[in-house]
């Protein structure tokens, strides 16, 4: 019975067998990876380029300007961008932009000029007291006004504006007036400083004496030769010779 414990021990491997077999396997283990271990591949250095540096901050400030003032613009947004054309850059407007422009023109010429209505005047009848026209006549537009004149009664006195009030009438007598845009910019010796036309009065009594060539009625501003005064329109009409930078006439 002694003899077959002993038998069966000496048939048990030792841990010394284990222990051997485990490095034997370890060893050829670590040979197999190094075998398939790639060799590594040594990092080549960037050689200090300057003008590479350069043109890379350029680029970023470029990406951060196009990024401020690209062309690709949020739905709504009122926001400008640059357009670069050739050696220039044009600055691009939103679509709102002429709108905004308008209605601030508007509010300070609505603030400039504000409509001073006066209830102590004479009141005319609605039309240009230049060439007799009213609103909208032909191409010449609306009528600007209103405007006031002083006049006595030894005064020159429009009869195509309003009656001539009776002797027994307090003068001097205070009357509003209008005109169109064109007709008073032709007038000579009347020029607008804020909502007011200078000389008004002076000019508009020697125009009222003046009668057009063409039409025959008084009220004529532009002189088209020696003693010979014509209203605006008429003078359009007639294709008389009209030089706009210098506001002169002469007839063909």
């Amino acid at each position: 019975m002694k003899k077959e414990i002993k038998d069966e021990k000496e048939s048990e491997p030792g841990p010394s067998t284990s222990k051997q077999s485990s490095q034997s396997n370890g060893e050829t283990g670590t040979e197999a990876v190094e075998t398939k271990k790639p060799a590594r591949k040594r990092a080549r250095r960037r050689r200090h380029n300057p003008d590479a540096e350069e043109y890379m901050e350029v680029k970023s400030k470029a990406n951060k300007l196009k990024e401020k003032f690209g062309k690709k613009k949020s739905e709504g947004s009122d926001a400008a961008y640059l357009k670069p054309k050739g050696n220039k850059v044009k600055t691009i407007n939103c679509s709102s932009h002429d709108k905004y422009i308008t209605r601030s023109e508007e509010f300070q010429i609505n603030k400039i000029y504000q409509v001073d209505f006066r209830n102590d005047v004479t009141p005319t009848q609605w039309k240009c007291a230049l060439c007799h026209g009213y609103s909208g006549r032909d191409d010449l537009g609306d009528l600007f006004g209103p405007y006031y004149v002083a006049l006595n009664a030894d005064s020159h006195w429009p009869n195509h504006l309003c009656k001539k009030p009776t002797k027994g009438h307090n003068f001097p007598v205070d009357i509003d007036v209008w005109f169109h845009g064109d007709c008073v910019l032709w007038a000579p010796g009347i020029h607008m400083k804020g909502a007011v036309l200078t000389d008004l009065n002076e000019n508009l009594e020697r125009f009222w004496k003046q009668p057009c060539a063409v039409c025959k009625k008084e009220g004529a501003s532009i002189q088209i030769g020696t003693n010979k005064f014509a209203h605006f329109p008429c003078a359009k009409k007639q294709d008389y010779k009209m030089d706009w930078s210098l506001l002169s006439c002469r007839a063909n």
